[in-house]
């Protein structure tokens, strides 16, 4: 009997601390309105339906997970009755609680948003945090089945790495919203067919930022 509650109490455990990840390698056949559900207990929504999306190489390590690029966006995010629904977001239905590991690429001075979604009950985790410089980093939440949680700045277009899911897990509500030590210390722009501009232009851009840690990141925006 003891041997039989000892393997049920470990299945219960493992159970409790099922983690998945989602690491986007490409933009693929992603649009703006698709949907994510290869991770269990989690529905991603790269929002809105008229915010076209980018890809762009990057390698980013937290919480022990490689994710290797990351998403970006066409529309700064609308919001109407607080939640955002047109423009760059994304927004994450839990059937299941644990945390919720968020990475992101955040431009300097843009601010970052978190809100919580019950019902008609909106509880805004992260208000409006901003960084001196562009960022990449990650996010850990606490996340409870049947709400909703939208993750987008302000006067910008947030990128985003992809995510990781533990369930049963709960850190607390909030955790490691700090700064990269890897910021952009240079920012060129360019034709499609290479000329560089002083400055974006209609259409569309090459972007080459350079890091403080030597790397190089090449991606596409629309203006």
């Amino acid at each position: 009997m003891k041997k039989f509650l000892l393997f049920f109490s470990s299945m219960a455990l493992v159970m409790s601390t099922y983690a998945g990840s989602y690491i986007p390698t490409e933009l693929g056949s992603i649009v703006g309105g698709s949907q994510i559900t290869s991770v269990d207990g989690v529905t991603l929504t790269i929002g809105g339906t008229d915010n076209v999306p980018t890809y762009a190489a990057y390698a980013l390590n937290y919480n022990s997970v490689d994710y290797v690029g990351y998403f970006g966006g066409s529309a700064n995010p609308v919001l109407t009755s607080g939640i955002p629904t047109t423009g760059c977001f994304y927004k994450f239905d839990m059937t299941k609680s644990g945390s919720l590991d968020v990475c992101y690429v955040l431009n300097a001075s843009k601010p970052f948003y978190i809100l919580e979604v019950s019902g008609t009950t909106i509880n805004t985790l992260v208000n409006g945090t901003t960084t001196t410089a562009k960022v990449y980093q990650g996010t850990t939440i606490t996340v409870t089945s049947g709400n909703s949680y939208y993750v987008y700045c302000t006067g910008s277009k947030l990128g985003l790495f992809g995510f990781s899911f533990t369930e049963g897990s709960t850190p607390s509500k909030v955790t490691n919203l700090t700064n990269s030590d890897v910021i952009v210390v240079k920012t060129e722009y360019f034709t499609t067919t290479g000329a560089k501009l002083e400055e974006p232009i209609k259409g569309i851009n090459i972007v080459k930022e350079t890091m403080s840690d030597g790397k190089v990141v090449t991606s596409k925006i629309i203006k």
